[in-house]
């Protein structure tokens, strides 16, 4: 047995009984992260120490062996953190449908050109590329001919 299992079996002996790691503790410590950064550049000590006590938090809350209590701190968490994340992922889904639209008007664009019929005013659409056309109206059955 070489010495990295050893220690693995150590910390898997003085976890066992304890809470660990979960949602909370992780955001507690990118909070953590995130207040020492700031903290760094706008040279706040007072939020370094803030910084500082969420550490100390999200360590207690991943050794501590009351489980249930720490349970029901992560599930309160989950249920507010849930309702921010849906609504940040509706947002990205617009936006992201909205880009593929675009992508796909413009991509239409190239491939297609597009006329109104003379006598219903109906928009057509017709294949780039393929010279002088007959175009025949689906709705009113005229017939023009049009270059693409």
């Amino acid at each position: 047995m070489n010495w990295f299992t050893k220690a693995a079996m150590g910390i898997n002996r003085f976890m066992y009984g304890r809470y660990g790691g979960d949602m909370l503790s992780f955001a507690i410590i990118i909070l953590y992260c995130v207040l020492v950064f700031i903290a760094n550049i706008a040279k706040l000590p007072v939020l370094s120490l803030l910084a500082l006590a969420l550490l100390i938090w999200g360590i207690y809350r991943v050794f501590s062996k009351n489980i249930l209590r720490r349970t029901r701190e992560n599930d309160w968490f989950l249920r507010h953190w849930n309702r921010i994340s849906s609504w940040f992922r509706r947002i990205a889904h617009k936006f992201s449908s909205l880009q593929k639209q675009k992508t796909l008007a413009a991509k239409d664009k190239a491939i297609y050109k597009y006329y109104k019929c003379p006598k219903c005013r109906n928009r057509l659409r017709v294949p780039r590329g393929k010279g002088r056309i007959s175009i025949k109206c689906p709705v009113c059955g005229t017939e023009f001919i049009k270059k693409t």
